[in-house]
């Protein structure tokens, strides 16, 4: 009876044996199909990172731009503004004559010619003559 014992206890060890085979089997293919799908997330993670980066930087880009040229248009709107402010408020002269005389005894000149200068606009012309 006891080679009829150790036979039955050798084959339920061995079936044990194979039993725990099996399962580390199965657990180690749950394992690789875990570490395949991990990496594979991580794969279309980078990817949607990579586009994700190139997009901000094309935003960022466009933003950039957009201010130079809202700044540029600002810097050119105040010199138009300028431009037309002088135009508006610059003072004319008109010259017209008066009268033009002839003395011939005078030594350095035989004619006077006098001139009426009038200043009109809106600001005065001063230090002008």
């Amino acid at each position: 009876m006891d080679v009829w014992n150790d036979l039955q206890e050798q084959r339920r060890h061995q079936e044990r044996l194979e039993f725990e085979h099996q399962e580390e089997g199965k657990r180690l293919q749950f394992q690789t199909e875990q570490e395949q799908k991990r990496l594979e997330f991580e794969r279309r993670l980078e990817s949607k990172k990579a586009i994700r980066d190139w997009l901000m930087l094309v935003i960022t880009l466009a933003a950039v731009g957009a201010a130079f040229w809202t700044g540029y248009e600002g810097y050119r709107s105040r010199l138009d503004a300028i431009a037309a402010t002088q135009l508006d408020q610059r003072p004319f002269l008109t010259a017209s004559l008066s009268g033009v005389t002839v003395q011939p005894d005078l030594q350095d000149s035989l004619f006077i010619i006098e001139t009426k200068l009038t200043s009109f606009g809106r600001t005065p012309a001063v230090h002008v003559i």
